[in-house]
């Protein structure tokens, strides 16, 4: 049988980034929904938001029912659909924001895409650091 690994902290955790991410995601896409034509910057910030809301939404499912079961379903599928959703929505969250960005200047995107890039690799030598 596999090890419990249940952590209500880190699910807390998780699912108050990924309700960030999809309120972000929701405020930015009300400016754009209601245009009568997008540009390119729009139509790709669109599209990511597109893919990113449904999987980051079930993300937010799936730490719902680990919290209902305390952690007890050992599926080993579950971990991979987890991080397939939560990566790729966060990354179409990402792409989406750049483009929102890049839609009113793209010096403000070129700023946020070199911002974000800088950031991430400080959380991978972190992340690294603590274990």
């Amino acid at each position: 049988m596999a090890e419990n690994n249940f952590n209500p902290e880190k699910i807390r955790f998780k699912t108050a980034v990924l309700g960030g991410l999809i309120a972000i995601t929701f405020i930015i896409t009300q400016d754009f929904i209601s245009a009568s034509s997008l540009d390119l910057p729009e139509f790709v910030s669109i599209l990511s938001f597109s893919i990113s809301l449904p999987l980051l939404g079930m993300a937010l499912l799936f730490y719902q029912l680990e919290i209902r079961d305390q952690g007890s379903n050992n599926s080993r599928i579950f971990p991979f659909v987890d991080n397939l959703c939560v990566i790729i929505g966060m990354l179409c969250t990402i792409i989406g924001v750049i483009a929102a960005f890049w839609h009113v200047t793209w010096i403000a995107g070129l700023v946020f895409l070199v911002v974000s890039l800088v950031m991430l690799a400080l959380l991978i030598v972190h992340t690294k650091y603590l274990s």
